[in-house]
């Protein structure tokens, strides 16, 4: 079978954005390359700069953060992960060295990270998570706000 560049053109103006955009181009021969890349000026796309890969969970590893709910824990891990921060989840880590296997559901979740990008990694969490807000301060925010007039009840 004879493949040439208008074959190559009309498969690439059949792809969706993203499809175009997860093709790499450095595994196309030369003439696929090129009908690639006038597609992608056609359409205003362009391909995000290749960055050196984050190094995997190696040596050793250091907790960042600690929950009890998976889903705060697994924004927290998303976090660091679109950071380019390598760690993982782990319902196992014991600070005092022991291995210990938590229940996630009723247990702990530690995030951890590579000791050498734990500073990074809570500086990263500490600008992307909000700090909780006390009760104390929903009260005077509340208050500043206006408050509730009397005779509404506060609760719903």
């Amino acid at each position: 079978m004879n493949v040439d560049a208008e074959d190559f053109r009309r498969h690439y103006s059949a792809l969706s954005d993203a499809a175009l955009l997860d093709l790499d181009p450095d595994e196309l021969v030369d003439a696929a390359r090129q009908c690639y890349e006038v597609e992608l000026a056609q359409r205003g796309l362009r391909r995000a700069k290749k960055t050196a890969s984050v190094s995997p969970l190696e040596g050793e590893l250091v907790p960042v953060g600690e929950y009890t709910l998976f889903q705060e824990a697994e924004l927290a891990r998303m976090i660091l992960e679109s950071a380019d921060i390598p760690c993982r989840l782990d319902n196992t880590y014991d600070p005092y060295g022991q291995k210990v296997l938590a229940d996630p559901a009723f247990g702990r979740l530690w995030l951890l990270v590579p000791a050498n990008l734990v500073e990074e990694a809570r500086e990263c969490l500490a600008s992307s998570i909000p700090a909780p807000i006390s009760d104390e301060e929903l009260a005077r925010q509340a208050e500043a706000a206006g408050g509730w007039e009397d005779g509404e009840s506060q609760e719903h």
